[in-house]
């Protein structure tokens, strides 16, 4: 259990013996298809996966499983309860950028939209799956929980025991830190316009859905990608013509315009 007596250094050590001794750390992603979601979704809507969520519905065999996130998350929540001043810290760096076998990575995965979906509809929000896809975005490396003891911040992270990961020395002393800001990942205003976007579109004709190839587009044929972030779009007029690639869609009039060989557009169909 969780000892909650002593002085606050023994409190705040309590807490992170605690995490360390009855959490399962997900060192293998494959067998927890869902660990990661509070880190990914929080990353551009903080808050929708909550640490009351992760130490209620991240559980197996009775413990609670996590990775270097939900750690941190679940960790300042009991502090704070309790009295003690946290903070979150990640790394400025990602997995991709000290791996060259991993690149940078967006999107997300149907899935994984279908799990989130319940969070949205729980809070009465609509992002379509193409919307969200948008916005999701591969997070920072590493997240770790700290704790201010006599004016000092003092490292509280509870995965460094199962990995051997210890964050002072592999991170401190390089520079590679900052303070977890929460209000700055909010991407709720990029999701709101990417809806509006998709809720005005004209609904794409049958052979330029997603479920098979445009007919006539040529195998290796890039495109452009539009403003609804379809890729593989006909770059120019003459493509389209031709039948190389499906139309793409402009949120602009004006640039509609342009695209199909106007240079200058009449004001009447230039909108904001």
């Amino acid at each position: 259990g969780l000892d909650l007596s002593g002085s606050a250094a023994q409190l705040a050590d309590a807490i992170r013996v605690w995490q360390e001794d009855t959490w399962t750390y997900a060192a293998d992603l494959s067998d927890f298809d869902d660990v990661a979601d509070p880190i990914r979704w929080n990353y551009f809507l903080p808050g929708i996966y909550s640490s009351r969520d992760i130490i209620h519905e991240q559980v197996r065999d009775g413990q609670i499983y996590g990775i270097c996130f939900s750690y941190a998350v679940v960790y300042c929540s009991v502090a704070e309860y309790y009295g003690l001043e946290t903070r979150i810290m990640s790394t400025v760096s990602r997995i991709s950028d000290s791996d060259p076998n991993i690149s940078f990575t967006t999107g997300m995965p149907e899935s994984e939209y279908n799990r989130l979906k319940v969070k949205l509809e729980a809070r009465a929000l609509q992002y379509d799956y193409e919307a969200v896809r948008l916005v999701a975005e591969e997070t920072r490396g590493h997240y770790w929980a700290e704790v201010k003891l006599d004016s000092a911040w003092v490292i509280q992270d509870a995965t460094q025991k199962a990995v051997g990961f210890y964050t002072t020395a592999a991170l401190y002393s390089t520079g590679d830190y900052q303070l977890y800001d929460w209000a700055s990942l909010d991407r709720s205003a990029a999701l709101d316009e990417y809806q509006r976007l998709a809720d005005t579109a004209q609904p794409a004709l049958p052979e330029t859905k997603d479920d098979g190839p445009f007919p006539s587009q040529p195998e290796g044929y890039t495109g452009m990608t539009d403003d609804l972030g379809q890729a593989g779009r006909a770059a120019n007029i003459d493509d389209l013509m031709q039948g190389r690639a499906p139309a793409p869609y402009f949120s602009n009039a004006g640039d509609a315009y342009t695209y199909i060989g106007f240079r200058n557009a009449p004001d009447a169909f230039i909108t904001e």
